[in-house]
């Protein structure tokens, strides 16, 4: 008897430990769930540039250009017809450029930046009395109906934006120069000849504006500047020119425009890295040109530079050049006018000239 009872507990304990080994394994595999392997980075490069519908673009020139969720959207303005104006949403078709046409008959200069803040998409410059538009991204591949509708800044030119939480953040071309829709304006900067402000950015959760002014309330600021809460306070010793541009890479920012120093040091000529605490070059900076840079783009930890320049140091690569790893890296070396605009799709990076020229503004393609 007492075997048998000794049998009966043994088989229980057995399914007992069974049983706890089960769930133990149950429960291990729902705590250590399964990873998705991360989609591969696109290295944007190319050995040639190819011009895309040269007859549209020629008497069009593109004022901006957004790249968002995979697509590329750019702004024109019809220089054969003044009253035009013309907004293309997917851009599929590169023989013909594909056009969600905007043609409004009120006045206005047109859409002179597009401004992509996470999914959201902004077009900056008056048109039809408005400062600030909106494009609805569930119109792209929908060309019955143009997706932009206004934003704001009822008969005012915004030159900036951002957004700070859900507070959008502008500049503009008058007092107040900085201003957000919750309804703050905060001090204006000081200048001794015309203010601007070029850009606004939020870099580790504070506001930089950026652009061409001096200082504030007696605080030399240089071209740029940060709002600690209660005032504007200077970058170190800022830069010697204005500042066109600036985006967010690998966690610092990036600032180019026309000058020839940050904080005294003539290696950041037209371009320079803020770090948090000080100002670092990036290699000898940018060589040439008389216009400085006037367009940064980052796609995928690669930072594009567009502008007027011959390269950096023994690095050709005129006008538009990449920077990655912590170097520069030269694209065919062809391109003879000023780039404004930069963008990617598919894959191809695509630049536009950055000023006016009738018969010859371009759309390119690196392949």
């Amino acid at each position: 008897m007492k075997k048998q009872v000794r049998s009966v507990r043994q088989i229980m304990i057995v399914a007992l430990v069974g049983s706890i080994t089960l769930l133990q394994s149950c429960k291990k595999e729902e705590v250590e769930p399964e990873v998705p392997t991360p989609a591969p980075s696109v290295n944007v490069t190319g050995t040639a540039w190819t011009s895309i519908a040269s007859s549209f673009v020629a008497n069009e020139r593109i004022m901006a250009i957004g790249t968002v969720n995979g697509e590329m959207i750019m702004s024109f303005v019809d220089y054969t017809d003044p009253s035009a104006y013309y907004l293309s949403g997917q851009l599929t078709s590169w023989g013909t450029i594909d056009k969600h046409v905007m043609n409004y008959s009120g006045g206005g200069g047109g859409f002179e930046k597009i401004e992509v803040i996470g999914n959201e998409v902004y077009g900056l410059g008056t048109w039809y009395t408005n400062g600030l538009w909106q494009f609805d991204v569930s119109f792209f591949n929908n060309s019955d109906w143009n997706g932009w509708d206004p934003a704001g800044a009822y008969g005012t030119s915004i030159s900036a934006l951002t957004k700070l939480g859900g507070d959008r953040i502008e500049g503009y071309s008058a007092s107040p120069y900085v201003r957000s829709t919750s309804g703050t304006n905060y001090p204006d900067l000081e200048a001794t000849g015309n203010l601007s402000i070029n850009d606004l950015v939020i870099y580790n959760g504070e506001l930089i504006a950026a652009g061409d002014f001096d200082s504030y309330n007696g605080t030399t600021l240089n071209n740029i500047a940060k709002w600690d809460g209660a005032a504007w306070v200077p970058l170190a010793n800022g830069v010697n020119g204005v500042i066109y541009d600036m985006e967010i890479l690998d966690g610092d920012l990036i600032a180019a425009g026309k000058f020839t120093d940050a904080d005294g040091n003539t290696n950041c000529s037209k371009i320079a890295k803020w770090n948090g605490t000080s100002w670092v070059a990036m290699g000898t900076g940018l060589d040439g040109g008389l216009n400085g840079v006037r367009k940064l783009f980052v796609y995928e930890s690669q930072l594009f530079v567009g502008g007027d320049f011959d390269g950096s140091g023994s690095v050709l690569s005129a006008n538009i050049i990449k920077w990655k790893g912590g170097n520069w890296i030269g694209l065919p070396n062809t391109i003879t006018d000023i780039i404004g605009e930069i963008g990617v799709y598919d894959g191809h990076l695509y630049i536009a000239n950055a000023f006016n020229i009738q018969g010859a503004n371009f759309l390119m393609k690196l392949e």
